[in-house]
């Protein structure tokens, strides 16, 4: 081998060496944000848990009470302009 290929060589071996370095800390970077989704998720489940058991402790001592969710749309005011039909 030639001076020349041995040292393309080298420098071929040193951007693969640096390719899986980055590769690697690509995978921990993306390991941490995946850990870091399941750590929130975690911290909402947990929130919401508390929430329930705050809202039904309220409902226990009767400071709360349930309404169903039905949407009901107001009853025009004497404030609320009227406009005709189009003729």
């Amino acid at each position: 081998m030639s001076k020349g290929t041995i040292k393309d060589q080298r420098k071929q071996q040193k951007r693969d060496e640096k390719a899986a370095k980055a590769n690697a800390k690509a995978a921990k970077a993306t390991a941490n944000v995946e850990k870091s989704q399941a750590n929130v998720e975690k911290a909402e489940a947990k929130s919401k848990e508390a929430n329930d058991k705050s809202l039904q402790a309220a409902e226990k001592a009767g400071q709360v009470t349930t309404t169903p969710a039905t949407a009901t749309t107001p009853a025009p005011t004497a404030d609320t302009p009227t406009t005709a039909p189009p003729q």
